[in-house]
């Protein structure tokens, strides 16, 4: 691995260097070869059409009661909760009667076939738009947030034709 340790993540001092993972004085950094390998962005979906999207969306129109699971999105964390709510409805109906909720889609982007999971979560925020990435710990799946599946599909076909990145 190649990364270096700093004292704090304020004023950032750095305390050392490492070249696959063996240390480097600051003195021979300069002569250090780098490569500028080309790495692979194994990215196979292709674009989808909205028709297309719409259906492969799960359950946006379909009515259910009883339970629903939501993940409670904590600000600032990477940890999550669950909560249960009773509701009778679809998601889009469900997101029409409580501004707090989004739909949390994930896809994996190594696939040709497009496959849509999703949740609901609360505390993303009352937002207007959607939100996309391909960065995150394994970059295998694509995530996207929204209420409103017309931008949700734009946002993935940014993230498609960009193979990957963010976008809001």
């Amino acid at each position: 691995a190649d990364f270096i340790i700093v004292e704090n993540l304020e004023s950032f001092p750095v305390q050392g260097f490492y070249r696959k993972g063996k240390s480097i004085e600051e003195k021979d950094i300069e002569n250090l070869e780098l490569s500028t390998e080309d790495v692979p962005n194994h990215f196979h979906l292709n674009d989808i059409s909205m028709d297309e999207f719409e259906q492969l969306m799960p359950d946006w129109k379909i009515k259910r009661s009883g339970n629903w699971n939501i993940i409670q999105v904590i600000d600032q964390q990477l940890l999550t909760h669950k909560k249960v709510i009773t509701f009778e409805g679809s998601i889009e109906e469900l997101l029409q009667e409580h501004s707090e909720y989004s739909v949390l889609l994930v896809i994996n982007r190594y696939q040709k076939k497009v496959e849509i999971q999703a949740c609901v979560v609360e505390n993303f925020g009352d937002i207007e738009g959607a939100l996309g990435s391909s960065v995150m710990h394994d970059c295998h799946n694509l995530i996207l947030v929204g209420r409103e599946p017309v931008l949700i599909h734009k946002a993935l076909s940014t993230l498609i034709e960009n193979k990957g990145g963010l976008v809001a």
